[in-house]
């Protein structure tokens, strides 16, 4: 087992690797490394920290899930929680709700959570990986059409938040960011608070409840705050698929499956690899700009697959 000392390392190492990212992001442009003018040094560090703060969410939200459900396929997107979360958010919009504040982070995890909620019921007792992914799936497909839907009614206004939908870190309403960043946080830090709980469930439903953890309890405690971190992040970021699924398989390879470590580890994985799909999609084809969602997806898909094959 590892120690206080390992886990220590290990933060170290996965902050400074964070930082380097994080300073790569601000500094680095189509024109290469240079400083830029301060309004566009502001506007990059907002971005930074909307793909920072949505990429360790969506991973840390990917580990609970892929650990409470015992499914190495289970992500925000797959399970139809991020579309849940946008189509609150759409249905805000639709409704003529200013973003601003809480009201759409806190809305976004409501909707998250009655989405998962509605998937495993779907999915049935047994929490089969196969039903649980289709669920996911089918709910994802309606949800999608509901926003599309909107947007059919109102072309002119709903633009924008289609393009958002997509996933785009060009938000740049501080209070917006602040009130999303410190769910996403307050989701995170109770769900690692919640590791030794977490690492039982891991176990499976029979050996946890041996080790004296409430089951049913603590998986509806995982869940709901893996969803309300993932409602979070989609209010600044619109629907970014599968960050939540390849960061927690990346971060396992090198520190194994205690969540103790993997959720620190996932959480700076999931931030550096949406800056640096953010920074694909801002240069790939300069000026004009490719949603980020689009990225991840191009990415994520295969590695879907990879995972699915295994």
């Amino acid at each position: 087992m590892r120690g206080r000392k390992d886990l220590l390392l290990i933060l170290t190492g996965a902050a400074i690797a964070g930082a380097a990212v994080f300073c790569l992001s601000l500094y680095l442009g189509p024109e290469g490394l240079s400083m830029p003018g301060d309004e566009i040094l502001r506007l990059r560090i907002m971005r930074a920290l909307c793909g920072a703060g949505t990429g360790a969410a969506l991973a840390a939200a990917g580990v609970a899930y892929q650990t409470v459900l015992a499914n190495p396929l289970a992500d925000p997107y797959l399970l139809g929680s991020s579309s849940g979360a946008a189509a609150g958010i759409a249905a805000l919009s639709f409704f003529g709700v200013s973003r601003a504040g809480l009201i759409f982070p806190l809305t976004a995890g409501l909707c998250s959570c009655l989405t998962v909620a509605a998937v495993l019921k779907i999915a049935g007792r047994s929490f089969s990986k196969k039903n649980i992914i289709l669920s996911g799936v089918a709910v994802n497909l309606f949800l999608s059409a509901a926003v599309i839907f909107m947007v059919s009614i109102r072309k002119k206004e709903f633009f924008s938040v289609m393009y958002f939908m997509m996933g785009d870190l060009g938000e740049t309403r501080l209070s917006l960011i602040a009130a999303a960043l410190m769910i996403a946080a307050a989701g995170s830090l109770f769900l690692f608070a919640k590791s030794r709980f977490l690492n039982a469930l891991a176990a499976g439903k029979t050996l946890s409840r041996q080790l004296g953890c409430d089951w049913k309890k603590e998986s509806l405690a995982a869940l709901a705050a893996a969803s309300v971190i993932t409602g979070a992040a989609v209010s600044i970021s619109g629907t970014i698929g599968f960050i939540g699924l390849m960061a927690p398989h990346i971060a396992r390879k090198f520190v194994g499956s205690d969540v103790r470590f993997l959720m620190p580890a996932a959480a700076v994985s999931g931030a550096a690899l949406l800056m640096i799909s953010d920074f694909a999609a801002k240069n790939i084809l300069f000026p004009q700009e490719i949603p980020v969602g689009v990225i991840t997806s191009m990415l994520g898909a295969p590695f879907f697959l990879w995972i699915y094959k295994k």
